[in-house]
């Protein structure tokens, strides 16, 4: 049901999630896979999170 709602985020979102978390990269290797900035990544993440907070309450609602 998680990854369910981690589909429903915007693509660079998912991907972040999705190389942090399932494929298990750190934060360093993170940039690189996706070809952006550190500070960009730790952004994505921190907006993937609070989306995926929102998703998951609604599909719990």
């Amino acid at each position: 049901m998680l990854w369910h709602c981690v589909g429903q985020l915007p693509p660079a979102q998912r991907d972040c999630l999705h190389l942090r978390f399932r494929l298990d990269l750190s934060v360093a290797d993170t940039p690189e896979a996706m070809g952006r900035p550190v500070v960009a990544i730790r952004q994505l993440q921190y907006r993937a999170s609070r989306n995926l907070g929102v998703n998951w309450a609604l599909s719990h609602a």
